[in-house]
């Protein structure tokens, strides 16, 4: 995804230039180049998922394709801006979250894949299990991988049932605040003890 100056991409069969959230899709194996065609250079955020990785977040069987080499998608691009950002922090729950949503979000809207997505689970007694480690976890909470794991489902089954649960809405509607704002506050508390009034 290009966050600042243009890029001109060489494939073998031909030219393709992108601009400020553009999304450039390469297929494995296909032989390419980049270069500036802005002055002061350009910035851009890369994503190299394994296909079994796309294969795993998206529920597939087999290897997923996109046709399309560059694709204006803002929102997909505002989700890979977010997911990078928390890759940079040590919340591991948030981090691996957005990269999943991210690249969730990417296959759904872009890709050609192979097989179907797992089916809606009979019992999402998951959920309640999974807030219940949330909230016994709350200073130091699990990545999204253990907390699935835990529960017994994978996460992207897990990620689609807090979605369908609206747990951050009622989260923030119950506490004041959104989850992630409440656990940052939670271990400053932990660091540096109640301060004086």
């Amino acid at each position: 995804m290009i966050q600042a100056g243009s890029e001109e991409i060489w494939f073998q069969d031909g030219d393709e230039r992108v601009g400020v959230g553009g999304l450039v899709f390469i297929n494995p194996e296909v032989v390419h180049t980049g270069r500036s065609l802005s002055e002061g250079g350009w910035l851009y955020r890369v994503l190299y998922p394994a296909a079994g990785t796309l294969a795993k977040v998206g529920g597939m069987r087999g290897t997923p394709h996109f046709p399309d080499r560059l694709v204006d998608d803002a929102r997909a691009a505002g989700l890979l801006l977010r997911a990078h950002a928390a890759t940079e922090s040590a919340d591991a729950l948030t981090a691996e979250t957005l990269m999943r949503m991210t690249l969730s979000r990417l296959l759904l809207a872009h890709a050609r894949v192979p097989g179907l997505r797992p089916g809606r689970p009979q019992n999402d007694g998951f959920v309640a299990r999974a807030r219940d480690v949330l909230h016994e976890r709350m200073e130091d909470p699990p990545g999204l991988d253990e907390l699935a794991a835990g529960v017994g489902v994978d996460p992207f089954t897990l990620l689609r049932a807090f979605r369908r649960a609206h747990l951050s809405r009622h989260f923030r509607r119950l506490v004041g605040v959104p989850p992630g704002v409440y656990q940052r506050a939670a271990r400053t508390y932990k660091r540096s003890g109640p301060q004086p009034a």
